[in-house]
């Protein structure tokens, strides 16, 4: 490879993690960005060269998560805008009438008028507080279910990770999960939930994960197909 290509594609990579992993893998995420996850002990050049063999494939992505992330607008948190919850949409209601910043209730989201310009960070710690509960409950559900046994877990505002493993058995959720339809947060949570045995995507990992959660497949589609509309 030409110097000047070798520098075109290290530009062409956002992010490169190396890992113990056995395999490279090109990701493009929801803003378009390419992060590469590589073994340690794989060469730049092998690493560039792979990704400029996926050059074609990487532009039509790219595009994808454009049009894709055009579909996700921002919220404006204006009267009967909806917003997910689980994988339903309900609509904002906004009001003087009321005690709180922000509350769920009869199937409405409702909003305090002098809340709006900080809607975005109440609606962001009200998803937070409720993931913190709710997925506490399905993780030990599965917990019990497998015998996998874990430590704790947090909520964070990951934007292009459901979920990770982090130090000594803690598991890290986004709370963008809390908008997905509540058999897909499952499928995330046995995912991590069976990295606690194989820090891997192994056929062991997925083993683990189909013998807890057998529609994984179909659940790893709807993501992929449908994971930008997971934010606000």
């Amino acid at each position: 490879m030409k110097q000047a290509d070798f520098r075109q594609v290290e530009k062409s990579i956002t992010r490169l993690i190396r890992t113990n992993r056995q395999t490279m893998v090109i990701v493009i995420e929801n803003d378009a960005s390419v992060t590469v996850r590589a073994p340690k002990r794989v060469s730049k050049k092998e690493i560039f060269d792979f990704v400029r063999s996926k050059k074609d494939w990487i532009v039509e992505k790219q595009k994808e998560a454009a049009i894709k992330a055009r579909q996700a607008r921002a919220k404006r948190f204006v009267e009967n805008e909806l917003f997910l919850f689980l994988g339903k949409h309900y609509p904002l209601v906004i009001t003087e009438d009321t005690n709180y910043a922000l509350k769920f209730s009869k199937g409405n989201f409702i909003l305090h008028s002098k809340c709006q310009s900080t809607a975005y960070h109440i609606f962001v710690n009200w998803y937070k507080k409720i993931a913190q509960k709710y997925l506490n409950q399905r993780i030990e559900y599965f917990s019990k279910m497998s015998g996998i046994k874990y430590k704790t877990i947090r909520i964070n505002s990951a934007q292009s990770r459901w979920g990770s493993c982090g130090l000594k058995g803690t598991i890290n959720f986004t709370w963008r999960l809390l908008l997905a339809p509540p058999h897909i947060v499952d499928y995330v949570v046995v995912h991590e939930l069976a990295h606690m045995r194989e820090l891997n995507h192994s056929h062991k990992f997925w083993s683990i994960v189909k013998s807890i959660f057998p529609e994984f497949i179909e659940a790893r589609k709807w993501l992929a197909d449908n994971g930008h509309i997971l934010n606000i």
